[in-house]
């Protein structure tokens, strides 16, 4: 699992509600969009979670990117704005969800359980 998100105090409290959620998981993060690619490539990770506002990247152009790269990898992105027309980007990027980031802390343990189970699933 991949974190993407600039600001380090969400960061964080995603890497720890994550990892409290899922202690057997193996959770990375990144600051940025540069970040995030080089730990795809190197990781191939089942899910990553990537804001839409990153510093050097677009969230819409980095999924599209992650699902080139590693096309089995499910992407969610998430943003402080929120409406249809954002979901609809995003789902279009090649994101399996948008969730707005007031609904984040409740909707990405679900989200996270679905995609891993999904992946375990379809591994074996």
């Amino acid at each position: 699992m991949l974190i993407v998100e600039d600001h380090a105090p969400m960061r964080t409290a995603l890497y720890h509600l994550i990892r409290h959620s899922f202690p057997r998981l193996r959770v990375i993060d990144a600051h940025d969009g540069a970040s995030a690619l080089t730990h795809v490539d190197a990781h191939r990770p089942s899910f990553v979670v990537v804001d839409k506002n990153l510093p050097d990247a677009n969230g819409f152009d980095l999924t599209r990117t992650i699902k080139k790269l590693s096309p089995s990898t499910l992407v969610a992105v998430t943003s402080i704005e929120k409406n249809a027309l954002i979901a609809a980007q995003a789902l279009a990027a090649g994101a399996v969800a948008f969730i707005g980031k007031d609904k984040l802390f409740d909707e990405i343990v679900p989200l996270v359980g679905a995609a891993v189970t999904l992946t375990d699933w379809a591994q074996n």
